[in-house]
């Protein structure tokens, strides 16, 4: 199962975590322009990753969902799944 989430949203609420963390955890991750990059490149390599593996799944075996489906109606969406 891959759930996917709109880039911007997944972008902002990455950049948030990594803003709390520094401030509530003291991570000390620079500046909020370091913390964007940081936050992009990883987006970049997991995904990269995952279409290197994703590749060798059979297309029946995997399944995507939205975040956003998922959220808004959890039991049709496991339903779907299941």
């Amino acid at each position: 199962i891959h759930i996917v989430r709109d880039p911007a949203a997944l972008v902002r609420s990455n950049l948030n975590l990594w803003k709390t963390l520094d401030q509530d955890q003291c991570f000390r991750f620079g500046t909020p322009e370091l913390r964007k990059e940081y936050v992009l490149n990883a987006h970049e390599r997991m995904y990269a990753a995952f279409d290197k593996q994703a590749a060798e799944v059979p297309p029946e075996r995997l399944c995507h969902v939205r975040y956003e489906d998922l959220a808004a109606d959890p039991t049709a969406v496991l339903s779907r799944i299941y």
